[in-house]
């Protein structure tokens, strides 16, 4: 029987003029970028397509960790002894990963100990603004959120208390939960928001996120997407925008006297594949998973804007 990993889903937030095209010109000729004792590129990049509703066109690549002066042990026969030696650029590990274009979407394989999800995200990104020389780019990785267990969390609250959220203008899908935020932040041409909510002491914040993490429960259990009516205030649409991909957030809660604390990060989306699986198998599994989340999710593309802050004039 196949080993199965896990490999969790990222969506790629671009600034100034990095394009899809530019994305995948980084991950196919990838330089190299020291971090501490390893040095992380990728190898064995190259386009694919699937056939699905459409043509989908893919990355797959190895995000590789490796040691530039790695010390091993060797037998020495002769002397019946084992003894150390230096071996250049070994390999620690490789995460193999697929890079959806058209969605903004990675998954990769989660390798234990070794590439943990945060670290495939940081290395990724870092690689793509240094293939770019950080010349009007700017790019983040953020984990996608499994709806459904971030809902139940959140719905289980009776207050909120906290609330802390940084989100970026996604593009090229937005939700109506939270397009008043998208354009907030296109009308102050403002590349990312950094929020912090406290509640005054002994209170809790006026917020309609458990409302919202409700409505969004009843949705998913009649496999409808989500609809929420109201327009939500700056915070809570930023807590919903970053569970879809965009961004990063923190609620900190109570449950009666128990306290919480939620995170973004906690409940990632994952599909499990065999651990070898081919590159078509593994894009045709990312489109499928994506395409329901923005079903679910009411995400829908916008045209792409270039964000004003990076505009070259």
């Amino acid at each position: 029987m196949a080993r199965t990993s896990r490999f969790p889903l990222s969506r790629i937030t671009k600034s100034g003029v990095l394009t899809p095209d530019k994305v995948m010109a980084a991950l196919i000729d990838a330089p190299t970028v020291q971090s501490k004792e390893y040095a992380w590129t990728v190898l064995d990049a190259a386009k694919g397509s699937v056939r699905q509703a459409q043509e989908i066109e893919y990355v797959f690549g190895k995000l590789v960790k490796y040691d530039h002066d790695a010390v091993v042990d060797v037998v020495d026969e002769s002397n019946r002894r084992v003894r150390p030696q230096i071996t250049h650029d070994l390999v620690t590990a490789a995460s193999p990963f697929i890079y959806i274009p058209s969605h903004a979407c990675f998954s990769h394989q989660h390798v234990w100990n070794q590439i943990r999800p945060a670290d495939f995200r940081k290395h990724i990104a870092n690689l793509i603004k240094d293939f770019h020389a950080g010349f009007f780019v700017d790019c983040e990785l953020h984990a996608i959120v499994e709806m459904q267990k971030f809902a139940l969390r959140l719905a289980d609250l009776s207050e909120i208390e906290r609330i802390r959220a940084t989100v970026k203008p996604p593009n090229p899908l937005f939700s109506p939960h939270w397009k008043s935020l998208k354009d907030y932040l296109h009308k102050r041409r403002a590349s990312q928001l950094h929020l912090r909510e406290q509640a005054d002491h002994g209170n809790a914040l006026d917020s309609s996120l458990i409302e919202a993490a409700k409505a969004t429960l009843e949705a998913l259990d009649q496999d409808e997407a989500s609809s929420i009516v109201e327009p939500l205030p700056l915070a809570d649409a930023a807590v919903l925008m970053a569970a879809d991909g965009y961004g990063s957030a923190e609620i900190v809660g109570k449950s009666g006297t128990v306290a919480h604390v939620i995170r973004t990060t906690d409940n990632v989306v994952e599909l499990k594949l065999p651990a070898d699986e081919a590159p078509d198998v593994i894009a045709a599994a990312t489109y499928s998973a994506i395409e329901r989340i923005n079903k679910r999710r009411s995400l829908t593309h916008s045209d792409p804007v270039i964000n004003p802050a990076f505009e070259i004039k």
